[in-house]
């Protein structure tokens, strides 16, 4: 007689997370509604995100480079490091002549948001100029004061106007971002989308997972906005609001979107074994609930203990990065994974393990998710994997 298996006591359901999986398979519709409807909000700030790149603000206030800085940006501002630099390339490899560099500085100055500007050096041909950005060199004004300048054409007797500094550097990184982030979120979400597939069979779970995750991000990263560069108890932290670094996000969206899909397998691979055996698709997430919330838990824990750390810094970007991902992983673990997850598949039912034959059939060849339905259990297997069992048989 073949051993029989340890089996979940009916009691663990009814304990812990299994008995905040029952709380919401009684309501799961006013679950998911609130839920999604408090992540949106929580989202809102991140419309209103501006971004700086990293200079001396985000040291304390007392530390000698801030000092130093801040008190030649206010005395010197000529000789600030946040001045614009252009360069004048004269055609033919001669330097610009005087009326047309006259002409040229006359035409900046009059730009919105530039101040003074003046020659500052003369080689092989070229022109620098210093064109000093009025206000914060990192604010938007000083952006699209430094894209203007870029705009003004090239007056005659010169073949190229270049434009360099600060606020030319961050306005060049943004740009870079946008071009690539969409490539960087489809690579992400394809990988995402065909992994889960080949584990479960299934299109709407994939697609259902990049969306949750998509939206858990997007809460956090209003969150740190709210913090951050609106204010919001952000002396607590010991640091001041202004802009994030623009790279930041980019960072904590690669980890976490990562982190997140970890945790989707975990709860997902459960909830399919519940629901082989043939569970109905509610008790089968209940059931997968009260086997990995307790491990789900543990594992944000220990991460947030590690990325907590950096909390602790005394540099405002990684405070930014310690406390987003705290706020991630917190967000991620409970409230996506605890709360709207098994919402959203009570309500799926049987759809979320749907998939179109020609998909179904390419996963039941290549699947990573490889148990057959419990034959000692003394259930039958659900619909939708009776097929993968017979092909295997």
């Amino acid at each position: 007689m073949a051993a029989q298996r340890p089996r979940v006591k009916v009691d663990e359901e009814n304990r812990g997370w299994g008995r905040i999986g029952r709380a919401v398979m009684r309501r799961p519709g006013l679950v998911a509604v609130v839920v999604v409807g408090g992540l949106l909000v929580a989202g809102t700030p991140f419309l209103r995100a501006e971004f700086a790149d990293v200079d001396a603000s985000v040291l304390p206030k007392g530390n000698s480079v801030r000092v130093a800085t801040d008190l030649v940006d206010k005395e010197l501002p000529v000789a600030s490091s946040d001045a614009a630099q252009v360069v004048l390339v004269g055609a033919d490899g001669r330097p610009p002549s005087a009326a047309t560099v006259g002409a040229f500085i006359a035409d900046a100055e009059r730009i919105d948001g530039i101040g003074t500007v003046a020659p500052t050096a003369s080689r092989d041909g070229t022109i620098v100029l210093a064109a000093q950005v009025e206000g914060d060199a990192q604010a938007k004004p000083a952006q699209d004061a430094v894209r203007a300048l870029r705009d003004l054409p090239a007056p005659t007797g010169v073949d190229e106007v270049l434009v360099g500094g600060p606020t030319a550097y961050l306005v060049d990184g943004l740009t870079a971002i946008g071009d690539r982030l969409p490539w960087m979120l489809a690579i992400l979400a394809g990988a995402v989308l065909l992994l889960l597939l080949l584990a479960f069979g299934s299109l709407v779970v994939p697609v259902k997972a990049v969306l949750l995750s998509a939206l858990s991000l997007t809460a956090s990263f209003g969150a740190i906005v709210w913090i951050f560069q609106e204010g919001h108890f952000v002396s607590w932290l010991g640091a001041e609001a202004g802009p994030l670094d623009a790279s930041l996000p980019v960072l904590m969206l690669a980890v976490l979107f990562g982190l997140s899909t970890d945790y989707e397998l975990f709860l997902l691979s459960r909830i399919a074994e519940g629901y082989r055996s043939g569970r109905t698709p509610k008790d089968a997430v209940v059931y997968g609930l009260s086997r990995t919330g307790g491990l789900i838990s543990a594992a944000a824990l220990l991460l947030a203990i590690v990325v907590g750390a950096f909390a602790l810094s005394g540099l405002k970007f990684m405070k930014l990065l310690g406390v987003g991902m705290l706020i991630a992983i917190a967000v991620d673990a409970t409230i996506v994974r605890g709360l709207l997850v098994p919402a959203i598949l009570a309500l799926l039912g049987r759809a979320a393990w749907w998939a179109p034959g020609p998909l179904a059939r390419l996963a039941r060849r290549v699947s990573l998710e490889g148990e057959e339905p419990d034959a000692d259990s003394g259930r039958e297997p659900a619909p939708e994997f009776a097929g993968r069992a017979e092909a295997r048989s």
